[in-house]
């Protein structure tokens, strides 16, 4: 950066030397450029001290207590400055000029075209002078073929002079100055790439800084972890209890996978041991898709337990899965079933975990319907019939069914109670010949009787 800023304030200084210390500065203002090293310098810092704000902002600038001359040659250069034409002959009028080296060199181009045509009008009136001499015979004509010479050679040097006095105003002085100007603008571009370059080293120092800081953290925190889990080898149970390997909320298949045992493999947050809480007894089911849309939670359950199997105990529906059971579509995906957590009332001390029961959910009860046994229905195309003893014919009669269980259905209408209705569906033929030649199938009377819709599952009890 200090050689950087060196070059450009040698570049302004080279400008300064060419045009004069007041006509730089009105050129680099109408160039919006600092004009000074004081505004140069100005300028410098703030590039130097800005971080993210960017670089043309006028807030930023006047935060910093910078002009706002100086803010509008920070804007053009850093979007980077364009290098505008500019019309540099207005300050090649005598007033306006300095001490500068254009100046200077005005003055001798001036002087020396002023100095020949002094001399061509001398050599005009020698001319003169000697043609009239030599119409009287006092000058020879060789005296006056030098004269003529001289005349013109005089006239050559001040049409050379006029020329190169135009070719400094019109060229060679625009020239040099947006030479001057260019050279100054890179400067301050190359200033400007250097500090943003700096800035780039230093932003990446200082990631590497936070790199190896937060590697230092990690590491730490890893060994802390390390110590942590070292003493965390040694497990107290919070009570006593009864103690059983693996998590028992988990499915049998998850446990058989990941089997507790010596050498086995653990992972983080694995359950190795749990401590089941006995005075709170649950059944996990699993119930088919077909029948998912009957159960609720809070539902009654009936739940008989292959140890006691006498003994009837009261339960409700306390969860309820919202996606099939991932692990049972595995090997069969065709099965959807759902898994129901059903916690059993009460407590019961002869129970244990991973006991075997049976469980009816009572999804509705009916009382004073009429309904007929599974069996005896057939179903056609969405259509439910069942085959009524006529006289000692089967006549087939379509029905409206409602609820139904794995026993009973609900017969709404096509029925009346009292009706024989055959236990079998016959076959298509004995129906068509209305039983003759072959035994009837058993018939009884339709009832009315509130039905139990049952599930049932493999229990295993939740800790």
């Amino acid at each position: 950066v200090r050689d950087t800023k060196q070059t450009a304030i040698f570049a302004l200084m080279d400008f300064e030397k060419y045009l004069g210390r007041e006509v730089t500065g009105a050129i680099l203002t109408a160039a919006k450029l600092p004009s000074d090293v004081e505004a140069f310098e100005k300028y410098a810092a703030v590039l130097e001290t800005q971080a993210s704000t960017p670089v043309n902002s006028e807030a930023a600038l006047a935060q910093r207590g910078v002009s706002s001359k100086v803010g509008a040659v920070k804007k053009s250069v850093v979007t980077p400055p364009v290098s505008e034409m500019i019309d540099f002959s207005p300050f090649l009028e005598q007033k306006a000029q300095s001490d500068g080296e254009a100046q200077q060199k005005l003055r001798q181009l001036e002087d020396d075209l002023l100095l020949h045509r002094s001399e061509l009008a001398l050599a005009k009136q020698k001319v003169e002078s000697s043609k009239r001499l030599a119409e009287k015979k006092f000058v020879t004509a060789a005296q006056m073929e030098n004269d003529l010479v001289s005349f013109d050679k005089v006239q050559l040097s001040v049409k050379t002079s006029e020329t190169a006095l135009a070719l400094f105003k019109k060229y060679e002085f625009s020239k040099q100055c947006a030479t001057n100007l260019a050279a100054y603008r890179e400067a301050l571009n190359k200033l400007q790439r250097t500090i943003r370059a700096n800035r780039s080293r230093m932003a990446q120092a200082e990631t590497r800084f936070s790199t190896a800081k937060r590697r230092y953290e990690m590491e730490l925190a890893q060994r802390e972890n390390l110590e942590l889990q070292l003493k965390a080898c040694v497990i107290k149970a919070p009570q006593p209890g009864l103690v059983a390997y693996g998590d028992l909320n988990a499915s049998s298949s998850y446990n058989y996978s990941n089997s507790i045992e010596e050498g086995a493999t653990v992972r983080l947050r694995q359950t190795l041991l749990t401590i089941p809480d006995m005075s709170q007894m649950g059944v996990r089911v699993n119930v088919h898709e077909s029948q998912i849309k009957k159960v609720r939670i809070g539902q009654p359950v009936k739940v008989r337990v292959d140890a006691e199997p006498g003994k009837e105990l009261d339960g409700r529906v306390a969860e309820l899965a919202v996606l099939p059971d991932s692990s049972s579509s595995r090997f069969t995906p065709n099965l959807k079933v759902y898994p129901c957590t059903i916690h059993i009332n009460g407590y019961h001390p002869w129970m244990k975990p991973g006991m075997n029961a049976k469980v009816e959910i009572i999804v509705d009860q009916l009382a004073d319907v009429l309904y007929v046994p599974v069996q005896s229905i057939e179903v056609e195309q969405d259509h439910h019939f069942c085959y009524i003893s006529n006289n000692g014919n089967l006549e087939r009669r379509e029905i409206s069914t409602g609820l139904f269980n794995d026993e009973f259905i609900e017969v709404r209408d096509g029925l009346l109670g009292g009706e024989a209705v055959a236990l079998a569906i016959p076959k298509k033929a004995e129906a068509d010949m209305g039983g003759e030649g072959r035994p009837e199938p058993e018939s009884g009377p339709a009832k009315a009787k509130p039905s139990k819709p049952k599930e049932k599952a493999v229990a295993i009890a939740k800790p």
